[in-house]
C-alpha cells in the first residue's frame, strides 16, 4: 500500500500506551526520520521509542532502530 505507514510496536508497549499513542507516535516517527544512535533513516526497519523526562516534567519521545537501542 503506497502511502502508508506501518509502525511496528512490541504488544507489551502497544499494551501499556494504548492505540491513539501508537498511531500519534507513527504520524511523528515516519520513515523520513533519521535514528539518533546511527544517523541513518529509520525507514520499514523495527523501531524503538525512548522517552526523555527534563527538571520541569516534559517528556520528549526518542525514536531509534529497534537494533540501535532498546526502548525506554
Amino acid at each position: 500500500m503506497a502511502g502508508v505507514l506501518v509502525l511496528d510496536v512490541a504488544d507489551d508497549i502497544r499494551l501499556r500506551l494504548g492505540e491513539p499513542t501508537v498511531a500519534a507516535l507513527a504520524r511523528r516517527f515516519g520513515p523520513a526520520g533519521r535514528c539518533l544512535t546511527c544517523g541513518e533513516r529509520l525507514g520499514a526497519a523495527p523501531l524503538s521509542v525512548r522517552a526523555y523526562r527534563d527538571h520541569a516534567g516534559i517528556i520528549t519521545l526518542v525514536a531509534y532502530h529497534a537494533e540501535c537501542a532498546a526502548s525506554a
